[in-house]
């Protein structure tokens, strides 16, 4: 979908949904592919670019976790691969297409629209236009923030974010 605020096609999609996607709309999408360290990977051999980006869907970061939270080089990863393709269209899927994924699309929207007063509401209206259902893995959101703004800011807008009317009541679903 070309949202004219970022000027760029995003999607945000399930595992599932971005292969399709890619399958039916070859060579069109630039794939931020994200994936659990126990889940394979989705192949997505009919998209443009791929990055695959490797963490799990978890918000705690402590060393007993056996999962593996996302960590401030896996966003620049990941953004550095957003922003080398400008304004090319960007497909962003996790397994599900509620956590991960929204997550990373919200903070690159926070980046496109950074130098509008008052973005940050219309970044989770856009989100929600693309996934209604999005429920933003904090940490992953937070880390992705971080990647264009001081680690104070970063926390503050993703509070912000984070309770606005519509995140909110996805989350109490």
């Amino acid at each position: 979908m070309l949202i004219e605020a970022i000027g760029q096609h995003l999607c945000v999609a399930s595992k599932e949904d971005a292969v399709r996607l890619s399958q039916i709309e070859r060579g069109f999408w630039n794939v931020i592919s994200i994936h659990g360290a126990m889940e394979g990977r989705a192949v997505l051999s009919h998209a443009r670019h791929v990055h695959y980006a490797c963490f799990d869907d978890t918000e705690d970061e402590h060393p007993g976790n056996p999962n593996r939270a996302a960590t401030h080089e896996d966003l620049a990863r990941v953004f550095d691969f957003a922003a080398s393709i400008g304004d090319g269209p960007l497909l962003v899927h996790c397994r599900a297409g509620f956590s991960r994924s929204p997550a990373v699309a919200l903070a690159w929207i926070c980046r496109r629209l950074s130098a509008r007063h008052g973005f940050a509401t219309d970044a989770v209206k856009i989100l929600l236009g693309l996934q209604p259902e999005a429920m933003p893995n904090e940490l992953v959101l937070r880390r992705g923030l971080a990647q264009f703004l001081s680690t104070p800011e970063a926390e503050e807008l993703a509070s912000a974010l984070l309770t606005h009317p519509g995140l909110v009541a996805n989350r109490l679903r």
